[in-house]
């Protein structure tokens, strides 16, 4: 792996199904890699917010499947860890905006947006995290699978 690959995670866990159920999605996380010196670190949103493990740690303590897409323009190891400690996990977006957005879809037949304001970067979901780091348009309204839909557009691969 290289600083700035994407990665989409699939878990077995209850939140990891209940994540896949209410986001409608394949995959339950996605997190970008972090190499320094050598090792190989992984920067997510997790319940305490914007963290960096070591990849072993990561794989020992989640033990999830994953794909990982390798984006043409890397983002800086600077950008990734600008957040890191001071950003939340939003929680809300996660157990009710996702939901309520969902189920508008199914009835309108249409993408909606969640109406969560483009500049609010202090609490963010996993994919609203790794959509934020690329830049990518409307990054509050993605899910693990918006990212890795985006990703495979990109031919990002």
């Amino acid at each position: 792996m290289k600083t700035g690959d994407i990665i989409a995670c699939r878990g077995n866990r209850l939140l990891s199904r209940l994540i896949m159920k209410f986001t409608n999605s394949k995959y339950s996380h996605v997190s970008v890699s972090v190499v320094v010196g050598g090792e190989v670190y992984i920067a997510e949103m997790q319940k305490e917010g914007c963290i960096l493990i070591s990849y072993k740690n990561w794989q020992k303590k989640y033990n999830y499947k994953y794909e990982v897409f390798q984006p043409f323009d890397r983002v800086n190891l600077n950008h990734i860890l600008s957040v890191s400690g001071v950003v939340r996990y939003d929680k809300a977006s996660l157990l009710l905006r996702q939901p309520i957005k969902i189920i508008r879809e199914k009835i309108f037949g249409k993408k909606l947006t969640l109406n969560k304001h483009k500049d609010e970067t202090h609490k963010m979901t996993c994919s609203e995290y790794v959509a934020w780091l690329y830049g990518f348009e409307d990054f509050q309204d993605y899910t693990p699978d918006d990212v890795v839909n985006e990703c495979k557009l990109r031919l990002w691969n």
